[in-house]
């Protein structure tokens, strides 16, 4: 498996629908903890054009070493999720590192 960095190809105040744009094309998985994202109608026409996969963190407070356990926990799911559920997706990670769809 290989991790991408947003900031790594992005500019931080990247807009959604481009950067989701390139998400893709080039065929990548999102991990955001924004649950935001799916609200905003630029970033969801691009979502829905450009057949992203998104995968969420189920909680905004969740701090960043329990996302990374959530993430550990939940990765054989992911991989799951994403070979099994046509794209476009969002699905939600909970603290517990369950996956369901959203």
């Amino acid at each position: 498996m290989h991790v991408e960095i947003h900031d790594d190809h992005f500019p931080q105040n990247a807009l959604d629908e481009d950067w989701l744009l390139e998400v893709g094309e080039r065929e990548w998985i999102v991990l955001t903890k924004d649950d935001r994202l799916r609200y905003r109608p630029a970033a969801l026409e691009a979502y829905r054009r450009n057949n992203v996969r998104v995968f969420i963190f189920g909680s905004s407070g969740m701090k960043a070493q329990e996302m990374a356990d959530a993430f550990v926990k939940a990765l054989p799911k992911i991989l799951r999720f994403a070979r099994n559920k046509p794209a476009p997706f969002f699905a939600r990670i909970s603290r517990t590192g369950l996956v369901s769809s959203l």
